[in-house]
């Protein structure tokens, strides 16, 4: 196409010609170009329960099983089970520390339980365990959602019980990351369900 400088002379006269690029050929990743997706479920009650065992409290077994969609009067009762003398604390330590040293939880968890240990330094050794739980299956960003769990029972089984510590214990909020620096799980945990999403394939099969 002629394009004429029409200013002063010296007149310019020059042609345009378009220039076609070809394109290469587009390859997407395909953890990129999936959706996210669920891909485990955490719920302190269930670890718990799973990593307990026969090793329960008598009180807290015949919970085992139950099913509860809203709160009722037996859920509240077991929540004071896990309440009372902080016993979900001072179990969620004995499994952190149990696992950070390659020990199986249940044989940490069949030993008498210090339940004269101070408080302070209970969520000082649960951190410092939580801390040297591998992360090299999580992914390094999930979307959290959380749903009220009315201290439900599900079994995790499928889901290694570091793999869940290590998830709790870095989420704040609605986000996980892999970077953060261990937290504490506060009381409200009991009441929840924590769902993760990610790009990739799942831990476990989440249904």
């Amino acid at each position: 196409m002629p394009a004429r400088n029409m200013s002063a002379p010296p007149r310019i006269v020059f042609d345009c010609k378009p220039v076609t690029a070809v394109a290469p050929p587009l390859t997407l990743d395909p953890t990129q170009a999936r959706a996210l997706r669920v891909f485990a479920r955490v719920s302190v009650p269930g670890l718990l329960f799973a990593c307990l065992g026969e090793h329960a409290p008598s009180a807290w077994r015949r919970f085992r099983s139950i099913e509860l969609t809203v709160p009722t009067g037996r859920s509240r009762e077991l929540r004071d089970v896990l309440t009372a003398d902080h016993l979900w604390r001072r179990w969620l330590m004995v499994i952190a520390q149990a696992l950070a040293e390659g020990r199986d939880c249940r044989s940490a968890l069949a030993e008498p339980l210090d339940t004269a240990l101070h408080l302070a330094e209970v969520d000082q050794r649960f951190l410092a365990a939580a801390a040297r739980l591998s992360t090299a299956a999580l992914p390094q960003f999930a979307v959290v959602r959380v749903l009220p769990a009315e201290l439900v029972y599900t079994d995790p089984a499928e889901l290694d019980p570091a793999v869940a510590l290590a998830l709790l214990v870095r989420t704040g909020g609605p986000v996980f990351s892999v970077s953060r620096a261990p937290a504490l799980p506060t009381e409200h945990c009991l009441d929840l369900r924590y769902e993760y999403s990610a790009y990739g394939e799942p831990l476990v099969e989440v249904q």
